[in-house]
Formats: structure tokens, C-alpha cells, sequence
């Protein structure tokens, strides 16, 4: 839909480019300003891919992460603190691929698929203490994931 707009809008500005320079044809800076637009708009739409969208919003803190991105292709970390209820309250949703979370602590370590998820997640293999995420996404697109911790 954008790289409609954005088309919509090239053909625009070279018509009001087209005007602009038969009205004043000695002007000959109009006509290279409208060279180079032409050619900037041209570079734009060729290199344009997914990845020019707004990636959404990262918040990371000892006992809660939340992260929201339309695509992204990179992976999140966090450390948290779990008490003596070994849950953590997790919230996710994905529109398209997967969101693996993988938890692990000394020795051991769990991977979860929470692409839908919205419920506790039980972590009575673990201590009670600090317990390492790592939130990985597979081709996921319009994700939203938040984890808290239920100390």
C-alpha cells in the first residue's frame, strides 16, 4: 500500500515538475531539480523492501519486557527475576511466522513457541532467581509480546 502511495506521489511531483518547467523553460535549475527528484524516487523504489517500516517499540526492565515491532531481524534478551511462584504472565500475539522464547538458567534451558499465547507460563523445572529470556522471531511480522513477572 505504501509503495502505491509513494508511486502516486512520484507521478505527481513529475507533473508538477513537467508544469513548472513549460512555464518558465530558461529556468534550467527547475529541470535538473526535477532530474534528480525523478532519479532519488527511482533509487528509493527499487532498494525498497519490507524493512522500511516503523519497527514499533522496545521496553526491556528487570521485571517486565515488552516488545512490539511490524518486522524486525534481530533478538531480544532479557534477565528476570523469578520468586516462589515460578510463573511468568506472558501476552503475544503474531499475524504471520513464529516467536520462539527460550528460557534457561545454569543448566537448563526451555523453548517455547508463544506466537499465540496468553496465559502463565509454569517454571517449576527452575530456582527461584534470576532466569535468562531470549525472545528469537522466525519470519514474524506485527508482533506484540509482553512478559511480567509474577513475584
Amino acid at each position: 500500500m505504501l509503495k502505491l502511495i509513494f508511486i502516486v506521489l512520484l507521478i505527481i511531483i513529475v507533473v508538477i515538475g513537467k508544469i513548472l518547467t513549460t512555464l518558465k523553460p530558461e529556468n534550467k535549475y527547475l529541470h535538473y531539480g526535477n532530474i534528480i527528484l525523478i532519479v532519488l524516487s527511482l533509487i528509493v523504489l527499487v532498494f525498497w523492501d519490507d524493512g522500511m517500516v516503523y519497527n514499533g517499540k522496545i521496553h526491556i526492565t528487570e521485571r517486565k519486557m515488552k516488545i512490539e515491532f511490524l518486522k524486525a531481524d534481530r533478538e531480544f534478551t532479557n534477565q528476570m527475576k523469578i520468586g516462589a511462584q515460578k510463573k511468568l504472565n506472558i501476552k503475544a500475539t503474531c499475524k504471520q511466522g513464529r516467536i520462539l522464547l527460550t528460557i534457561y538458567q545454569k543448566q537448563k534451558e526451555h523453548t517455547y513457541d508463544i506466537s499465540e499465547w496468553n496465559n502463565d507460563l509454569e517454571l517449576s523445572e527452575f530456582e527461584e532467581g534470576y532466569i535468562n529470556l531470549h525472545l528469537k522471531n522466525i519470519n514474524a511480522r506485527h508482533v506484540k509480546v509482553e512478559i511480567n513477572s509474577t513475584n
